[in-house]
């Protein structure tokens, strides 16, 4: 069968009436082919276990929500649950960015609470807000996982952790656009455990392949003084393929214990350093 199959617990019983389907060999073909799942028999309700979710899920668009804007689909206090895919969750976000800049805006797909979960080969894209928060959760893992969103968007998150242990990510891809003209200026820090950091090896070995790595371009950091919490005051991390034109002006980042002395590290970074303290080596032209 072609498209998403959603296979466990979850069924309907999670989701928002705000939710069609695109179906495809399913016997549903007409020119027509975006559903609402509520003239199907399901309920929305977050109780009834109503049917297996097949097809690519499409979003509604921002003005047919109702008064309940906070997520797409949640999954809340289930234990040993999977998602099996294979199609895709599409937020609509499109509907929402330009006309709630200021607003609040869904995630698409919400964990909470929950215990061994797996969710394998799905693709979601195009969240009004974040696309996949996982809150207070435990044992879990993303595996062949795609999250994607156009660099025009205005939120990006791909996965967004709070109190959650032990999570894996198998062979997953997001990619996003674009990270450029960004300027940070005249930041105080005081026991701060990131100070300035650039990685695009977040949650990998540094030696791993760059699958997917967002461009990042034209970032100038300038008047930051304080203290780190860790060693490694400045951490500019980037992928083979380099950030370019990365500026350090005027930054003054020491230990809190005068025993310890501040680190930076810089890696396929592409820029300029003026006055800068700790000391950087390695920027490349």
């Amino acid at each position: 069968m072609q498209g998403a199959l959603i296979s466990c617990i979850l069924i309907l019983s999670f989701v928002s009436p705000c939710l069609c389907f695109r179906w495809s060999n399913f016997g549903l073909e007409t020119e027509e082919s975006t559903y609402n799942v509520l003239d199907y028999g399901a309920y929305g309700d977050g109780k009834s276990d109503d049917q297996d979710l097949s097809g690519d899920i499409v979003a509604a668009g921002m003005n047919e929500w109702g008064e309940d804007k906070l997520h797409l689909i949640t999954v809340s206090n289930v234990s040993s649950l999977t998602i099996d895919g294979g199609g895709s969750i599409d937020g609509n976000g499109i509907t929402w960015w330009e006309p709630c800049k200021d607003c609040q805006r869904p995630c698409i797909l919400y964990f909470y609470g929950c215990k061994d979960l797996s969710v394998s080969s799905l693709t979601v894209a195009n969240s009004p807000g974040f696309h996949i928060p996982i809150n207070r959760s435990e044992n879990v893992k993303f595996i062949n996982m795609t999250v994607t969103a156009p660099g025009n968007s205005h939120n990006t998150d791909a996965f967004d952790l709070w109190d959650t242990k032990n999570v894996v990510f198998e062979d997953s891809i997001t990619a996003v656009g674009f990270a450029r003209k960004i300027s940070f200026e005249d930041i105080i820090l005081i026991n701060t455990e990131n100070a300035i950091v650039i990685d695009q090896h977040y949650g990998t070995k540094k030696t791993h392949k760059d699958a997917v790595s967002m461009p990042v371009s034209d970032v100038t950091y300038r008047g930051f003084q304080g203290t780190c919490a860790k060693g490694r005051a400045i951490n500019l991390n980037c992928s083979s393929n380099g950030c370019f034109n990365i500026k350090l002006d005027e930054i003054n980042i020491v230990s809190p214990d005068p025993k310890k002395k501040a680190q930076a590290n810089v890696t396929n970074v592409h820029g300029e350093v003026h006055n800068v303290i700790p000391e950087v080596s390695g920027m490349l032209e």
